[in-house]
């Protein structure tokens, strides 16, 4: 007999050993989002945003008379963005052989209990419940909605045709749910999102680590500088407040500004940022760290007075 690990055994074991084949790609369901009746031809592909369809927004549609109506779910699609949510049914969802099924009936079997806890429950307690969801309805349209584009990259196919996908940062959304969406699309929808990354994109004025050190010589600024955005007339103690950070900064003096609210703070610092941008010509990189609560009125302050 011969021994255990013999070379003989060994060959044995190698051509008992086969390839795995690669699995064919199969979509996947992430999340059930909301369900309703809906019409029976409302269904699959046809709903999602990217390809014409409604998404979500299917829930503002008045059915037609005589419309026969069947039970439907809101899909969110594992490694898509929600542009590509679809209302599905049960018997959809099986056709397309997609994997996650288990989801949709943890989905159902929540749903059936949440309906049995409705019936006990107080009018006041069941208003409140549907103000949450109301509130979680109106957020999950928000990610469908461009916040920025980072980068891009570029396909060629067989003939010679090339097409661009945009890397897409989608509002309310972390940056790890990014998504690459087809050019064709965003230019439909969010022409401006595109100008506004190709104007960053072939600027002049790149970020350069090298000139952060560097301080000019400061000159009190009495009146408005060119600058400034088009629309915004600073009052002259946002002017003074202005000239005393950017004082500060040329003598490398670190400074908290700091005031009663409502008199201006974030458009003093947007300002500053523009002084050193225009004035200096430090092109960043610039760090602000804010509140996420105070994020968006930061960021429209930041639009309206950006660098150009």
């Amino acid at each position: 007999m011969d021994p255990i690990g013999s070379e003989d055994e060994n060959d044995i074991i190698y051509k008992e050993e086969q390839p795995m084949e690669p699995e064919e790609p199969s979509e996947k369901i992430e999340k059930v989002i909301i369900h309703r009746t809906g019409p029976s031809w409302q269904v699959g592909d046809q709903t999602a945003m990217s390809a014409g369809g409604k998404g979500l927004r299917c829930l503002e549609d008045v059915p037609g008379p005589g419309e026969s109506r069947i039970n439907q779910y809101f899909i969110k699609w594992a490694n898509y963005s929600h542009i590509h949510n679809t209302w599905e049914t049960k018997a959809s969802l099986e056709n397309k052989e997609c994997k996650g099924m288990k989801i949709l009936e943890n989905y159902q079997k929540k749903n059936r209990e949440l309906e049995a806890w409705k019936r006990s429950q107080t009018p006041e307690d069941l208003e409140y419940m549907e103000m949450h969801e109301e509130m979680k309805l109106n957020l999950t349209k928000q990610y469908t909605e461009v916040d920025r584009i980072i980068n891009h990259t570029t396909h060629r196919d067989e003939d010679g045709n090339t097409s661009i996908d945009y890397f897409v940062k989608w509002k309310c959304l972390p940056y790890a749910e990014s998504t690459f969406e087809k050019d064709s699309y965003l230019r439909e929808h969010f022409p401006d999102k595109i100008k506004t990354y190709e104007r960053f994109k072939n600027a002049d004025t790149k970020p350069n680590v090298k000139n952060l050190s560097n301080r000019n010589k400061f000159m009190k600024m009495t009146e408005q500088p060119s600058w400034i955005p088009e629309g915004l007339k600073l009052r002259d103690y946002q002017l003074d407040g202005i000239n005393w950070l950017a004082h500060s900064w040329c003598k490398r003096n670190s400074v908290i500004l700091a005031d009663e609210m409502g008199l201006g703070k974030t458009i003093q610092t947007v300002c500053f940022l523009n002084y050193v941008f225009n004035t200096a010509k430090q092109y960043g990189p610039f760090l602000l760290v804010v509140p996420l609560s105070t994020m968006p009125a930061w960021e429209r302050e930041m639009a309206n007075g950006h660098p150009t």
